[in-house]
Protein backbone atom coordinates (compact mmCIF):
# COMPACT_ATOMS: atom_id res chain seq x y z
CA UNK A 1 0.00 0.00 0.00
CA UNK A 2 1.55 3.20 -1.23
CA UNK A 3 1.81 6.09 1.72
CA UNK A 4 -1.02 8.16 -0.26
CA UNK A 5 -3.18 5.49 0.15
CA UNK A 6 -2.25 5.36 4.02
CA UNK A 7 -2.97 9.15 4.53
CA UNK A 8 -5.87 8.80 2.46
CA UNK A 9 -7.06 6.78 5.22
CA UNK A 10 -6.13 8.08 8.20
CA UNK A 11 -7.85 11.00 6.91
CA UNK A 12 -10.90 8.82 6.03
CA UNK A 13 -10.97 7.13 9.54
CA UNK A 14 -10.72 10.22 11.51
CA UNK A 15 -13.97 10.93 9.66
CA UNK A 16 -15.23 8.45 10.23
CA UNK A 17 -15.33 8.61 13.66
CA UNK A 18 -16.62 12.10 14.14
CA UNK A 19 -19.53 11.82 11.82
CA UNK A 20 -20.68 8.30 13.57
CA UNK A 21 -19.88 10.08 17.18
CA UNK A 22 -21.47 12.92 16.73
CA UNK A 23 -24.36 10.60 15.57
CA UNK A 24 -24.37 8.75 18.40
CA UNK A 25 -24.31 11.25 20.91
CA UNK A 26 -27.24 13.16 19.50
CA UNK A 27 -29.61 10.19 18.39
CA UNK A 28 -28.09 6.93 20.28
CA UNK A 29 -29.22 3.17 19.38
CA UNK A 30 -32.75 3.64 17.47
CA UNK A 31 -35.84 1.26 16.50
CA UNK A 32 -38.74 1.41 15.02
CA UNK A 33 -41.94 -0.97 14.37
CA UNK A 34 -40.11 -2.90 11.67
CA UNK A 35 -37.14 -3.87 14.09
CA UNK A 36 -39.26 -6.12 16.53
CA UNK A 37 -40.10 -7.83 12.88
CA UNK A 38 -36.64 -8.58 12.25
CA UNK A 39 -36.00 -9.56 16.00
CA UNK A 40 -39.05 -11.84 16.51
CA UNK A 41 -37.83 -13.52 12.82
CA UNK A 42 -34.41 -14.03 14.42
CA UNK A 43 -35.27 -15.40 17.32
CA UNK A 44 -37.90 -18.14 16.02
CA UNK A 45 -34.36 -18.86 13.72
CA UNK A 46 -32.61 -19.37 16.78
CA UNK A 47 -35.28 -21.78 18.19
CA UNK A 48 -36.92 -23.32 15.26
CA UNK A 49 -34.37 -23.17 12.43
CA UNK A 50 -34.46 -21.68 9.23
CA UNK A 51 -37.94 -21.23 7.78
CA UNK A 52 -40.21 -19.06 5.09
CA UNK A 53 -41.86 -16.40 6.33
CA UNK A 54 -43.66 -14.16 4.38
CA UNK A 55 -42.70 -10.84 3.59
CA UNK A 56 -39.77 -10.91 6.19
CA UNK A 57 -38.36 -14.10 4.28
CA UNK A 58 -36.52 -11.38 1.85
CA UNK A 59 -35.38 -9.59 5.05
CA UNK A 60 -33.36 -12.76 5.69
CA UNK A 61 -29.95 -10.92 5.10
CA UNK A 62 -30.34 -8.43 7.73
CA UNK A 63 -32.40 -11.44 9.72
CA UNK A 64 -29.48 -13.36 10.03
CA UNK A 65 -27.25 -10.64 10.53
CA UNK A 66 -28.82 -10.39 13.79
CA UNK A 67 -28.84 -13.46 14.79
CA UNK A 68 -25.13 -13.75 14.52
CA UNK A 69 -24.42 -10.57 15.97
CA UNK A 70 -26.82 -10.99 19.27
CA UNK A 71 -24.82 -14.65 19.61
CA UNK A 72 -21.05 -12.52 20.11
CA UNK A 73 -22.74 -9.38 21.55
CA UNK A 74 -26.53 -9.47 22.87
CA UNK A 75 -28.99 -7.07 22.69
CA UNK A 76 -29.53 -4.17 20.44
CA UNK A 77 -25.96 -2.20 21.21
CA UNK A 78 -24.68 -5.34 19.81
CA UNK A 79 -26.35 -5.25 16.28
CA UNK A 80 -25.44 -1.40 16.27
CA UNK A 81 -21.50 -2.34 17.06
CA UNK A 82 -21.22 -4.45 14.17
CA UNK A 83 -23.23 -2.47 12.03
CA UNK A 84 -20.29 0.43 12.44
CA UNK A 85 -17.94 -2.33 11.71
CA UNK A 86 -19.21 -3.31 8.43
CA UNK A 87 -19.86 0.32 7.81
CA UNK A 88 -15.98 1.08 8.27
CA UNK A 89 -15.29 -2.03 6.02
CA UNK A 90 -17.96 -0.58 3.15
CA UNK A 91 -15.56 2.81 3.54
CA UNK A 92 -12.52 1.14 2.92
CA UNK A 93 -14.19 -1.14 0.18
CA UNK A 94 -15.50 2.26 -1.65
CA UNK A 95 -11.80 3.90 -1.57
CA UNK A 96 -10.23 0.88 -2.92
CA UNK A 97 -13.01 0.48 -5.28
CA UNK A 98 -12.66 3.60 -6.53
CA UNK A 99 -8.87 3.26 -6.51
CA UNK A 100 -9.49 -0.36 -9.23
CA UNK A 101 -12.37 1.63 -11.55
CA UNK A 102 -10.03 5.27 -12.23
CA UNK A 103 -6.46 4.92 -10.08
CA UNK A 104 -6.60 8.05 -9.48
CA UNK A 105 -6.56 8.12 -5.32
CA UNK A 106 -7.75 11.51 -5.70
CA UNK A 107 -11.12 10.33 -7.02
CA UNK A 108 -10.67 7.44 -4.30
CA UNK A 109 -10.80 10.07 -1.37
CA UNK A 110 -13.17 12.39 -2.38
CA UNK A 111 -15.57 9.86 -3.20
CA UNK A 112 -15.08 8.43 0.56
CA UNK A 113 -15.23 12.25 1.66
CA UNK A 114 -18.53 12.62 0.06
CA UNK A 115 -19.78 9.27 0.93
CA UNK A 116 -19.14 10.20 5.20
CA UNK A 117 -20.34 14.04 4.36
CA UNK A 118 -23.95 13.18 3.05
CA UNK A 119 -24.67 11.90 6.25
CA UNK A 120 -27.75 10.71 6.49
CA UNK A 121 -26.28 7.47 5.06
CA UNK A 122 -24.47 7.00 8.41
CA UNK A 123 -27.36 8.13 9.92
CA UNK A 124 -28.83 4.86 9.44
CA UNK A 125 -25.96 3.13 10.95
CA UNK A 126 -27.74 3.86 14.34
CA UNK A 127 -31.12 2.45 13.58
CA UNK A 128 -31.74 -1.23 13.62
CA UNK A 129 -33.52 -1.09 10.08
CA UNK A 130 -31.72 -3.10 6.98
CA UNK A 131 -30.70 0.43 5.30
CA UNK A 132 -27.22 0.13 7.21
CA UNK A 133 -25.72 -3.12 6.36
CA UNK A 134 -27.58 -3.01 2.83
CA UNK A 135 -25.45 0.10 2.20
CA UNK A 136 -22.15 -1.79 3.52
CA UNK A 137 -22.85 -4.79 1.15
CA UNK A 138 -23.15 -3.03 -1.77
CA UNK A 139 -19.99 -0.81 -0.71
CA UNK A 140 -18.48 -3.82 -0.45
CA UNK A 141 -19.79 -6.03 -3.34
CA UNK A 142 -18.74 -3.11 -5.14
CA UNK A 143 -15.18 -3.68 -4.34
CA UNK A 144 -15.17 -6.95 -5.38
CA UNK A 145 -16.85 -6.27 -8.47
CA UNK A 146 -14.08 -3.34 -9.38
CA UNK A 147 -11.53 -6.32 -8.90
CA UNK A 148 -13.48 -8.52 -11.57
CA UNK A 149 -13.43 -5.22 -13.53
CA UNK A 150 -9.36 -5.22 -13.18
CA UNK A 151 -9.61 -8.53 -14.19
CA UNK A 152 -7.66 -9.29 -10.72
CA UNK A 153 -10.17 -11.71 -9.71
CA UNK A 154 -8.57 -15.02 -7.75
CA UNK A 155 -9.79 -18.53 -6.21
CA UNK A 156 -10.64 -16.36 -2.70
CA UNK A 157 -12.47 -13.59 -4.42
CA UNK A 158 -14.88 -15.71 -6.30
CA UNK A 159 -16.38 -16.88 -3.18
CA UNK A 160 -15.79 -14.15 -0.95
CA UNK A 161 -17.53 -11.52 -3.73
CA UNK A 162 -20.34 -14.83 -4.59
CA UNK A 163 -21.45 -14.48 -0.84
CA UNK A 164 -21.19 -11.06 -0.28
CA UNK A 165 -22.75 -10.37 -3.23
CA UNK A 166 -25.66 -13.30 -2.12
CA UNK A 167 -25.96 -11.50 0.99
CA UNK A 168 -26.47 -7.76 -0.10
CA UNK A 169 -29.46 -9.39 -2.17
CA UNK A 170 -30.94 -10.69 0.27
CA UNK A 171 -30.90 -8.26 2.95
CA UNK A 172 -34.09 -6.71 1.86
CA UNK A 173 -36.47 -6.64 -1.04
CA UNK A 174 -34.59 -4.01 -3.01
CA UNK A 175 -31.62 -6.23 -2.89
CA UNK A 176 -32.92 -7.09 -6.40
CA UNK A 177 -31.50 -4.24 -8.22
CA UNK A 178 -28.41 -5.67 -7.91
CA UNK A 179 -29.20 -9.02 -9.05
CA UNK A 180 -30.47 -7.30 -11.95
CA UNK A 181 -27.42 -5.42 -12.40
CA UNK A 182 -25.02 -8.61 -12.89
CA UNK A 183 -28.07 -10.06 -15.00
CA UNK A 184 -27.16 -6.63 -16.97
CA UNK A 185 -23.64 -7.44 -17.02
CA UNK A 186 -24.17 -11.26 -17.97
CA UNK A 187 -26.82 -10.91 -20.91
CA UNK A 188 -24.24 -8.19 -22.27
CA UNK A 189 -21.94 -10.16 -21.90
CA UNK A 190 -23.30 -12.68 -23.63
CA UNK A 191 -24.60 -10.75 -26.40
CA UNK A 192 -20.65 -9.91 -27.16
CA UNK A 193 -19.15 -13.19 -26.41
CA UNK A 194 -21.81 -15.70 -27.97
CA UNK A 195 -21.96 -15.37 -32.08
CA UNK A 196 -25.35 -17.16 -32.52
CA UNK A 197 -28.87 -14.59 -32.26
CA UNK A 198 -31.07 -18.09 -30.89
CA UNK A 199 -28.46 -18.31 -27.99
CA UNK A 200 -28.49 -15.05 -26.77
CA UNK A 201 -31.84 -14.37 -27.16
CA UNK A 202 -32.83 -17.85 -25.37
CA UNK A 203 -30.19 -16.86 -22.31
CA UNK A 204 -31.15 -12.97 -22.23
CA UNK A 205 -34.99 -14.30 -22.26
CA UNK A 206 -34.60 -16.98 -19.49
CA UNK A 207 -32.67 -14.50 -17.23
CA UNK A 208 -35.59 -12.23 -17.79
CA UNK A 209 -38.05 -14.52 -17.42
CA UNK A 210 -36.59 -15.71 -14.27
CA UNK A 211 -35.79 -12.42 -12.93
CA UNK A 212 -39.50 -11.45 -13.82
CA UNK A 213 -40.80 -14.85 -11.83
CA UNK A 214 -38.82 -13.91 -8.68
CA UNK A 215 -39.67 -10.10 -9.08
CA UNK A 216 -43.73 -11.10 -8.63
CA UNK A 217 -43.44 -13.68 -5.89
CA UNK A 218 -41.58 -11.09 -3.81
CA UNK A 219 -44.61 -8.12 -4.42
CA UNK A 220 -46.77 -10.59 -3.03
CA UNK A 221 -46.91 -9.30 0.20
CA UNK A 222 -46.77 -5.13 -0.68
CA UNK A 223 -50.08 -2.90 -0.95
CA UNK A 224 -49.48 -1.99 -4.82
CA UNK A 225 -53.34 -0.92 -4.99
CA UNK A 226 -54.14 0.54 -2.27
CA UNK A 227 -51.06 2.87 -2.26
CA UNK A 228 -52.07 3.34 -5.65
CA UNK A 229 -55.56 4.47 -4.59
CA UNK A 230 -54.67 6.73 -1.64
CA UNK A 231 -52.14 8.69 -4.37
CA UNK A 232 -49.26 8.78 -1.85
CA UNK A 233 -46.14 9.73 -2.72
CA UNK A 234 -44.46 9.14 0.53
CA UNK A 235 -45.49 5.75 2.35
CA UNK A 236 -49.11 6.32 4.73
CA UNK A 237 -48.18 9.75 4.08
CA UNK A 238 -52.57 9.95 3.50
CA UNK A 239 -52.23 9.59 7.68
CA UNK A 240 -51.30 13.32 7.46
CA UNK A 241 -53.29 15.14 5.59
CA UNK A 242 -54.39 17.06 7.92
CA UNK A 243 -50.86 18.67 7.70
CA UNK A 244 -50.10 21.46 5.09
CA UNK A 245 -46.56 19.46 3.78
CA UNK A 246 -49.07 16.96 3.13
CA UNK A 247 -50.06 18.35 -0.02
CA UNK A 248 -46.56 18.14 -1.75
CA UNK A 249 -46.72 14.66 -0.76
CA UNK A 250 -50.01 13.34 -2.40
CA UNK A 251 -51.14 13.03 -6.06
CA UNK A 252 -55.55 14.09 -6.75
CA UNK A 253 -56.83 10.75 -7.60
CA UNK A 254 -59.25 10.50 -10.22
CA UNK A 255 -62.86 9.82 -9.76
CA UNK A 256 -62.71 7.59 -12.67
CA UNK A 257 -59.90 5.26 -11.44
CA UNK A 258 -59.77 1.96 -12.76
CA UNK A 259 -58.75 -1.44 -10.65
CA UNK A 260 -57.62 -4.53 -11.36
CA UNK A 261 -59.09 -7.37 -9.30
CA UNK A 262 -57.56 -9.17 -6.13
CA UNK A 263 -56.65 -12.05 -8.40
CA UNK A 264 -54.71 -10.37 -10.98
CA UNK A 265 -50.43 -11.31 -9.85
CA UNK A 266 -48.33 -8.61 -8.57
CA UNK A 267 -46.75 -7.56 -11.78
CA UNK A 268 -49.88 -8.04 -13.95
CA UNK A 269 -51.44 -5.30 -11.03
CA UNK A 270 -49.23 -2.80 -12.21
CA UNK A 271 -49.03 -3.40 -15.70
CA UNK A 272 -53.15 -3.12 -15.53
CA UNK A 273 -52.78 0.30 -13.61
CA UNK A 274 -51.05 1.91 -16.07
CA UNK A 275 -52.56 0.78 -18.92
CA UNK A 276 -56.24 1.94 -17.42
CA UNK A 277 -54.97 5.07 -15.60
CA UNK A 278 -51.97 6.46 -18.00
CA UNK A 279 -52.41 9.95 -16.80
CA UNK A 280 -52.55 9.52 -13.46
CA UNK A 281 -49.97 6.71 -13.29
CA UNK A 282 -47.47 8.85 -15.13
CA UNK A 283 -48.42 12.19 -12.97
CA UNK A 284 -47.65 9.71 -9.89
CA UNK A 285 -44.38 8.04 -10.85
CA UNK A 286 -42.63 11.21 -11.89
CA UNK A 287 -43.96 12.51 -8.25
CA UNK A 288 -41.99 9.37 -6.52
CA UNK A 289 -39.33 9.48 -8.37
CA UNK A 290 -38.63 13.32 -7.94
CA UNK A 291 -38.72 12.89 -4.11
CA UNK A 292 -36.25 9.84 -4.28
CA UNK A 293 -33.68 11.17 -6.47
CA UNK A 294 -33.72 14.70 -5.15
CA UNK A 295 -33.79 13.42 -1.93
CA UNK A 296 -35.60 17.10 -0.44
CA UNK A 297 -39.08 16.71 1.57
CA UNK A 298 -41.39 19.71 2.53
CA UNK A 299 -40.92 18.56 6.23
CA UNK A 300 -37.52 19.39 6.41
CA UNK A 301 -36.14 22.87 6.79
CA UNK A 302 -34.70 24.54 3.76
CA UNK A 303 -30.89 24.49 5.50
CA UNK A 304 -31.54 20.56 5.30
CA UNK A 305 -32.96 20.87 1.60
CA UNK A 306 -30.05 22.73 0.32
CA UNK A 307 -27.19 21.53 1.36
CA UNK A 308 -28.74 17.92 0.14
CA UNK A 309 -28.82 19.42 -3.09
CA UNK A 310 -25.53 21.02 -3.18
CA UNK A 311 -24.02 17.48 -2.54
CA UNK A 312 -26.62 15.30 -4.65
CA UNK A 313 -26.79 17.77 -8.01
CA UNK A 314 -23.32 17.97 -8.62
CA UNK A 315 -22.44 13.99 -8.12
CA UNK A 316 -25.27 13.07 -10.48
CA UNK A 317 -23.94 15.54 -13.34
CA UNK A 318 -20.81 13.94 -12.76
CA UNK A 319 -22.43 10.78 -12.98
CA UNK A 320 -24.24 11.28 -16.03
CA UNK A 321 -20.72 12.45 -17.83
CA UNK A 322 -18.81 9.50 -16.45
CA UNK A 323 -21.45 7.05 -18.25
CA UNK A 324 -21.69 9.10 -21.18
CA UNK A 325 -17.42 9.30 -20.93
CA UNK A 326 -14.81 6.74 -21.83
CA UNK A 327 -12.57 6.24 -18.58
CA UNK A 328 -15.64 3.58 -16.95
CA UNK A 329 -15.73 0.70 -19.09
CA UNK A 330 -18.94 -0.84 -20.47
CA UNK A 331 -19.91 -3.47 -18.31
CA UNK A 332 -19.41 -1.04 -14.95
CA UNK A 333 -21.60 1.24 -16.75
CA UNK A 334 -24.51 -1.49 -17.70
CA UNK A 335 -24.24 -2.48 -14.09
CA UNK A 336 -24.81 1.37 -12.75
CA UNK A 337 -27.52 2.08 -14.17
CA UNK A 338 -29.31 -0.99 -13.96
CA UNK A 339 -29.10 -0.75 -10.47
CA UNK A 340 -29.84 2.63 -10.00
CA UNK A 341 -32.71 2.39 -12.49
CA UNK A 342 -34.06 -0.60 -11.04
CA UNK A 343 -34.12 1.06 -7.52
CA UNK A 344 -35.39 4.02 -8.30
CA UNK A 345 -38.54 1.81 -10.64
CA UNK A 346 -38.89 -0.11 -7.40
CA UNK A 347 -39.63 3.60 -5.71
CA UNK A 348 -41.47 5.19 -8.26
CA UNK A 349 -43.75 2.26 -8.93
CA UNK A 350 -44.52 1.64 -5.23
CA UNK A 351 -43.65 4.34 -2.67
CA UNK A 352 -41.29 6.37 -0.99
CA UNK A 353 -40.00 6.53 2.21
CA UNK A 354 -40.68 9.08 5.18
CA UNK A 355 -36.61 9.25 5.68
CA UNK A 356 -35.50 8.73 1.97
CA UNK A 357 -33.66 5.66 3.18
CA UNK A 358 -34.44 3.96 -0.15
CA UNK A 359 -32.10 6.36 -1.75
CA UNK A 360 -28.91 5.55 0.55
CA UNK A 361 -28.13 2.04 -0.82
CA UNK A 362 -27.43 3.60 -3.95
CA UNK A 363 -25.87 6.91 -3.35
CA UNK A 364 -22.52 5.49 -2.96
CA UNK A 365 -22.39 3.82 -6.53
CA UNK A 366 -22.99 7.24 -7.77
CA UNK A 367 -20.53 8.81 -5.71
CA UNK A 368 -18.17 5.73 -7.46
CA UNK A 369 -18.89 6.83 -10.28
CA UNK A 370 -18.96 10.26 -10.21
CA UNK A 371 -16.27 10.93 -8.34
CA UNK A 372 -13.52 10.82 -11.06
CA UNK A 373 -15.31 13.27 -13.14
CA UNK A 374 -15.41 15.30 -10.02
CA UNK A 375 -11.92 15.68 -9.50
CA UNK A 376 -11.06 16.25 -12.62
CA UNK A 377 -13.55 19.50 -12.54
CA UNK A 378 -12.41 20.87 -9.37
CA UNK A 379 -8.72 20.39 -10.40
CA UNK A 380 -9.76 22.13 -13.76
CA UNK A 381 -11.20 24.66 -12.10
CA UNK A 382 -8.09 25.06 -9.46
CA UNK A 383 -6.08 25.69 -12.59
CA UNK A 384 -7.49 28.38 -13.51
CA UNK A 385 -7.89 30.18 -10.41
CA UNK A 386 -4.31 29.82 -10.32
CA UNK A 387 -3.55 31.39 -13.86
CA UNK A 388 -6.07 34.10 -12.44
CA UNK A 389 -4.25 34.85 -9.47
CA UNK A 390 -0.83 35.35 -11.39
Amino acid sequence: MRSTNLIHLSILTGLFLLVNGLWFLKMGVMTDDDTWGYMLYAEEIRENGLFYKPHLFWYIGYVLFILGANSILPGLGGIVFFQYVFAYAALIALYFASINLYLNPKAALLTCIWFLGFMMISFWNLFLYAESLMISLYCISFFFLSLAYRGKFNALHWILGTIILIWAILVKPTGVALLAGLMAVAIAFAWKRISALGWKLAFSIALIMGFLVLLNQMLGTFGIVEAYQNGEVVFNIHKMSHMDYAAFLMVSVPESLTLPTEEWSPLGKIVYLWIFNPLYSLQLFGTKLFYYLMYVRPYYSWVHNILALCALIPMYFAFVQAIRGNSLGWYFKVFSLTLIGCSALSVALLSDNWNSRFLMPVLPLVFLVGGNVLVVKLEGIGARFQILSR
